[in-house]
């Protein structure tokens, strides 16, 4: 079902209610990888006529066969030239639709010392509110978090995104989940907002198995309930907008009243998509930190990041290195950039057809 079907500039209330119904029950039945394709098929849509300024980005990207001499490096983003960039690659490698968090929100290149490549884009956010798997293995309340102000103290790892064939060839996604546990991100958190940061978050793209399985730093403590309201396309709520005569804003209810308006109840409206959740703890007494039962001065940091180069040379790159060669003598070495551009030009079912198998390759 193509999503033009939904959008009509005339406003006729049954009509618009409808559309809303056949939207929701859309999203509910679409997998969880077909639901992440379908928003990355729309988002890309939105993007035709820049293929001037992707293919320029594609040659500043990595794409080699050996990682002998690779050298990682975070990097804020603090220019134009590295904003534009950063964006390109969220929009045009990641398989996942790219949406910003209210709050605090950090972005960041990793590159290749020695090339100068990039190598992938990270993004830092303010941390949920509430997530029910990570609160418990913390151990902490909703006081600590509010009136402590410790969730101040955490962060959401948004966005890892490593640049393709890297991510394939050379499990450059696992590159990425240690590269944005760095000191580079630590530091740049706590000089930006004065608020030490001792410990990350983040989730699976879908499902409850992820490229976080298995790190020395992210460790699952459980997955979502799976019941977060289904968000509607800003194409689709602005009839709204003017109907109700609000605007949509960061953290508006607008949608839900809509969803009011068209009588569904909450269960019809919710994701039932559950994901894995992960949590890094940066010091050995983390949990007791943020439970507000010792101060600042008292933190140990891991001895995994005080030797933080080791998991990059111990770990990541021996690992990396089975896998190509495992992939080389299947013949299943990948060679080509991945870009989202491929869907130019295509529609929604052939580009489904095509494409839906690489979402989270």
């Amino acid at each position: 079902m193509l999503v033009d079907k939904f959008f009509d500039n005339t406003f006729n209330l049954d009509s618009e209610k409808q559309k809303i119904i056949n939207y929701i029950k859309m999203k509910k039945e679409q997998s969880s990888s077909e639901a992440v394709f379908y928003d990355k098929y729309f988002e890309i849509q939105n993007c035709i006529g820049e293929q001037f300024k992707i293919n320029t980005l594609k040659n500043k990207v990595w794409n080699e066969s050996d990682i002998s001499n690779l050298k990682p490096k975070v990097i804020l983003v603090d220019s134009k030239e590295q904003l534009d960039d950063w964006r390109y690659l969220i929009r045009f490698t990641s398989s996942f639709k790219n949406v910003s968090n209210p709050g605090r929100n950090m972005k960041f290149l990793v590159i290749d010392e020695t090339t100068d490549k990039y190598l992938g884009a990270l993004t830092v956010t303010s941390d949920f509110g509430d997530l029910g798997a990570r609160d418990r293995y913390i151990g902490w309340t909703r006081d600590n978090r509010f009136k402590n102000k410790k969730l101040n103290n955490v962060a959401c790892a948004q966005a890892i995104i490593p640049i393709q064939p890297l991510g394939y060839n050379f499990l450059g996604g696992k590159l990425m989940a240690l590269m944005i546990t760095s000191d580079v991100i630590r530091k740049s958190w706590e000089d930006k907002y004065g608020d030490i940061l001792v410990g990350m978050s983040t989730t699976s793209l879908y499902g409850t198995c992820s490229q976080y399985n298995n790190m020395p730093t992210f460790k699952k403590r459980g997955k979502t309930t799976g019941k977060i309201p289904l968000k509607l396309p800003k194409e689709m709520i602005r009839v709204w907008e003017e109907y109700f005569g609000e605007k949509r804003k960061v953290r508006s209810n607008l949608d839900i009243r809509v969803f009011k308006e068209c009588e569904l109840k909450l269960k019809d409206y919710q994701s039932d998509k559950k994901r894995g959740v992960y949590f890094c703890p940066f010091y050995e007494n983390t949990n007791d930190f943020l439970q507000n039962n010792i101060e600042k001065s008292s933190l140990k940091l891991r001895q995994d990041f005080v030797n933080y180069n080791n998991l990059i040379s111990e770990w990541w790159k021996p690992k990396a290195e089975k896998r190509f060669n495992k992939l080389k003598s299947d013949n299943k070495v990948i060679s080509e950039l991945h870009f989202w551009d491929k869907l130019f030009g295509l529609t929604y079912e052939q580009a489904k057809e095509k494409y839906l198998g690489e979402v989270g390759r």
